[in-house]
């Protein structure tokens, strides 16, 4: 089953939507109502938000830390894409 979090977009509903559309079993939580024992899913969206709190950048990164040791699917949309790629080692630019 799909995890989708919440962490507060304007658009998060537009894609529960899309989810409901393509007929996948989902569930959809609020980050803060993320407990440890969500972390069973079989895949993971991490949605966007509207403003920064440290307390969904923590429980963001427990389920991405979890997804990348477990190998499971994950995708983030705009934030979470962001929390994503803080994982992964990068180079650096400087463009200017």
């Amino acid at each position: 089953m799909l995890l989708v979090v919440d962490n507060g977009s304007v658009y998060t509903q537009s894609l529960l939507n899309c989810i409901e559309e393509l007929n996948v079993d989902f569930t959809c939580y609020t980050f803060d109502e993320i407990a440890n024992s969500d972390f069973g899913y079989s895949a993971i969206i991490l949605s966007g938000r509207r403003k920064n709190n440290p307390a969904m950048n923590v429980v963001n990164s427990k389920l991405i830390k979890h997804a990348v040791r477990e190998k499971k699917p994950l995708l983030g949309i705009c934030y979470g894409n962001e929390q994503i790629s803080l994982w992964y080692p990068r180079n650096r630019r400087n463009w200017g």
